[in-house]
C-alpha cells in the first residue's frame, strides 16, 4: 500500500517510539521542543480520546475533518482497486504518512501501535528508534514474558539507527539486538535514590527519555540544533488524560474536591507510579477511585496495586465493545478485597449499571463532601465518556471510532 501511494513514510525524517508505559508523554516533549526550534513537526499517537482526529497533528493542530474526507477514501480506493485488504489501525497510518508528506513536515513524531515488529509503522526508517518502558501489557498479542515483548517491540530498531533505551527497558538483552543490526545504543540509566529524591515520577522519567531523544538526534547536515529553552519548555508538556487536573464545578453548593485527575494507567506498573504520584502530591487525602478497563488486561493484578492505595472504588462499563463488564470487574475486585488483608478499599455500589456519566456524578458529590482526591481512570475507553460528563469543551466524535470507520466501510 505505501508503495502504491508513493511512499509517504519517505518524504519525512521521523523518530520512531515504542514502549510499555510512556510512548505518548515522550512523543508530546519532543514534538513541541523540535516545534519550538522552529522545525514544522507532525504527530501521530493511539487510540485518540475524544475525537479521531487527535492521532494526526502537526504543529499541535489536528489534520481537518476535509482532509480526512479527501485523504482516507483514496486510500481505501486504492486498496479496492489492488485487491488488498486494509486494517483500521494501517489505514490510520498511511492518513497520517499521507497527510504529514503532502503538508511538507520537518519531522515526523511516530508513536507505535502495539509492540513494534509487526506494526504498520515499522514501514519507517527513522533517523532515532526509541523504546521507552518494557512490561507486561498485550501479552496476548506481544508474548507473556518480559523478554518476548522486549523482542517485540525492539523489532523497530532499523540497522545504522540509533536507538534510545529507557530505564526500564532490559538493557543488556536489547543493547545486544541493536548490536546485531549495527544500530547505537543510547541507555538512559535508572534513577538512582537520594535523600532529597527517593523516587522518580513517570513525568521526570520520561522527561529524561525525550532529552535524550533530542539529544542524540541527527540528519544528513550532522546534530539538530535544539535550543535550551526549546528543551526546557517541550518537557513542560504533558499529553491529555495523564495525570491531567481537571477543573470541575460545585456539586449541591459544596466545595470542590482537593483534586480531579484522570490518567490512562491501565497495567500493574502504570497504576502503581500514578498512585505514588498522587500521593506525593497529594499526601493528607483520600482517593476515590472511577475505574474502567479493557478485557484483555490482567484485571485481577491491576485491582490487587487499587486495592493497595486507593480508598473508595466505583466501577464502570464504558460504552465500547472491548469494555470489560461490569460483573466480571465487581466479582473480580471482591475476590481481591478477600485476598489482601487488611485491605483499605471499600468497593461502592454500581450506579445505573456501571454508567460513566451518572457514576462520575456521584463520586464528584462524595469527593466534594468528603474533600477526598477524586482520580478517574483505567483504559482510554473511559475517557470520552469522562471527559463530557465533567462538561469539557473539546471537539468530539459524534460516535466511537477508535477500532472502525463504519461509515466509510459502507462504500
Amino acid at each position: 500500500m505505501a508503495k502504491l501511494l508513493g511512499h509517504p513514510e519517505n518524504q519525512f525524517k521521523s523518530i520512531h517510539v515504542t514502549g510499555t508505559n510512556g510512548k505518548g508523554s515522550v512523543v508530546a516533549k519532543t514534538s513541541k521542543a523540535l516545534q519550538l526550534s522552529g522545525f514544522k513537526v507532525g504527530t501521530f499517537v493511539s487510540p485518540h480520546i475524544s475525537c479521531f482526529r487527535e492521532r494526526i497533528q502537526i504543529d499541535q493542530n489536528m489534520i481537518s475533518e476535509k482532509q480526512v474526507e479527501t485523504l482516507l477514501p483514496e486510500i481505501f480506493d486504492t486498496a479496492t482497486r489492488n485487491d488488498i485488504p486494509i486494517t483500521f489501525f494501517e489505514a490510520c497510518t498511511l492518513l497520517a504518512f499521507r497527510h504529514f508528506a503532502e503538508q511538507q513536515i520537518d519531522w515526523g513524531v511516530i508513536e507505535v501501535g502495539i509492540g513494534g515488529r509487526l506494526d504498520a509503522t515499522n514501514i519507517l526508517t527513522p533517523r532515532a528508534s526509541v523504546i521507552t518502558s518494557i512490561g507486561l501489557d498485550h501479552t496476548e498479542l506481544l508474548g507473556d514474558t518480559l523478554e518476548k515483548i522486549a523482542f517485540e517491540k525492539a523489532g523497530i530498531i532499523k540497522p545504522g539507527v540509533p536507538v534510545i533505551l529507557g530505564p526500564r527497558t532490559p538493557h543488556a538483552y536489547l543493547k545486544q539486538l541493536a548490536e546485531s543490526r549495527n544500530a547505537a545504543a543510547i541507555v538512559v540509566p535508572p534513577f538512582k535514590p537520594s535523600r532529597s529524591d527517593k523516587s522518580e515520577s513517570f513525568d521526570k522519567e520520561n522527561n529524561r527519555i525525550a532529552q535524550a531523544v533530542l539529544e542524540n538526534l541527527s540528519d544528513s547536515n550532522g546534530p539538530v540544533e535544539i535550543s535550551e529553552s526549546a528543551r526546557i519548555r517541550g518537557m513542560d508538556v504533558r499529553p491529555p488524560c495523564r495525570l491531567e487536573k481537571v477543573t470541575v464545578k460545585p456539586v449541591n453548593g459544596l466545595p470542590t474536591p482537593p483534586a480531579v485527575l484522570l490518567d490512562v494507567g491501565h497495567n500493574p506498573a502504570a497504576l502503581g507510579r500514578m498512585f505514588a504520584e498522587v500521593r506525593r502530591q497529594y499526601p493528607d487525602n483520600e482517593y476515590r477511585l472511577v475505574m474502567g478497563m479493557s478485557k484483555e488486561r490482567d484485571h485481577k493484578a491491576a485491582l490487587h496495586v487499587v486495592a493497595a492505595h486507593a480508598h473508595y472504588l466505583h466501577l464502570v462499563e464504558p460504552k465500547h465493545h472491548r469494555a470489560a463488564p461490569l460483573n466480571h470487574l465487581l466479582q473480580t475486585t471482591n475476590e481481591v478485597i478477600n485476598e489482601q488483608v487488611p485491605c483499605p478499599l471499600a468497593l461502592e455500589l454500581p450506579v445505573k449499571d456501571g454508567d460513566v456519566a451518572a457514576t462520575i456524578q456521584h463520586a464528584l458529590q462524595l469527593a466534594s463532601e468528603y474533600q477526598q482526591v477524586l482520580v478517574i481512570g483505567g483504559s482510554f475507553f473511559i475517557m470520552r465518556e469522562a471527559r463530557q460528563a465533567l462538561g469539557m469543551d473539546e471537539p468530539r466524535d459524534d460516535f466511537d471510532l477508535n477500532e472502525s470507520f463504519p461509515e466509510l466501510k459502507k462504500n
